[in-house]
């Protein structure tokens, strides 16, 4: 379940990312990285995928399926893993 709902998130993200940039903001996207490059485009995108994920969280169904997922993970481990024990 949660493959899907990433494989979702991530087709859905990447369909906003390109008609953002290349339909409804082509002159925008092209004027940002002529000045900047690829770091003028970073941010916005980042942005999009952080209120893509916001929007896909606020989904009832979604978030009780991520809060289910918690019972799979073994949080003494991953804690001497995040801290290099």
């Amino acid at each position: 379940m949660v493959r899907t709902l990433v494989a979702i998130l991530q087709a859905t993200e990447e369909a906003h990312k390109n008609a953002a940039a290349t339909e409804s903001c082509a002159q925008q996207t092209q004027a940002a990285f002529k000045a900047g490059g690829t770091k003028a485009l970073e941010v916005p995108f980042r942005t999009l995928g952080q209120l893509a994920m916001q929007e896909l969280m606020s989904n009832r169904d979604v978030s009780a399926s991520m809060s289910a997922f918690d019972k799979y993970i073994e949080k003494d481990k991953l804690n001497q893993v995040l801290s290099g024990k």
